[in-house]
């Protein structure tokens, strides 16, 4: 299988971005979801309390829906993903469409 162009990859990178933006009312807001949903992984669900259940099960749904506009017009690869870091400087999105990754930002 071919792998995208590095513009395709930037392109669906901003339209991941954008939809979760545009969802969470900017980056301030996809931090605090994604810290959420991150940090509900390893926390009993007993131990959690609603807002941040609410917020982790959103992010998932999110994801979900930005991941697929993100990957609009690109041929759907095995693996492909996008991953969410938080560096302390704001929020990078790393695309890798076409490769397996060791730390997804997204459940599959």
């Amino acid at each position: 299988m071919r792998r995208p162009s590095s513009t395709a990859k930037v392109e669906a990178e901003g339209r991941y971005a954008k939809a979760l933006e545009n969802a969470f009312r900017g980056p301030d807001g996809v931090a605090a979801a994604f810290k959420a949903w991150s940090g509900a992984l390893d926390t009993a669900p007993e131990d959690l309390d609603a807002d941040t259940m609410g917020l982790a099960a959103r992010w998932h749904r999110v994801a979900e829906q930005a991941r697929q506009e993100g990957m609009r017009s690109l041929a759907e690869a095995p693996g492909a993903h996008f991953e969410v870091r938080l560096p302390s400087g704001g929020i990078l999105l790393a695309n890798t469409p076409g490769r397996a990754a060791s730390d997804q930002g997204l459940p599959a």
